[in-house]
């Protein structure tokens, strides 16, 4: 395995594209950025739910050992 750890780098990129999106609102407007960061939680329980589901996964931890 060649350079297994560099998945932090498209998480970090990630990050740092949509943290501002959260941020920003928050300092500025708390009410809207507490809305965002609720709505930015709530798809982030919710859509990997919904990828199981409708891709028939199963709900285990799959690990390699």
């Amino acid at each position: 395995w060649c350079l297994t750890h560099t998945w932090y780098l498209a998480v970090d990129m990630q990050l740092f594209w949509i943290a501002p999106l959260i941020l920003y609102p928050l300092a500025k407007k708390p009410k809207l950025g507490l809305f965002i960061l609720t709505a930015f939680l709530i798809a982030s329980i919710v859509t990997p739910a919904v990828m199981t589901m409708e891709n028939h996964y199963s709900g285990a931890l799959i690990t390699s050992t």
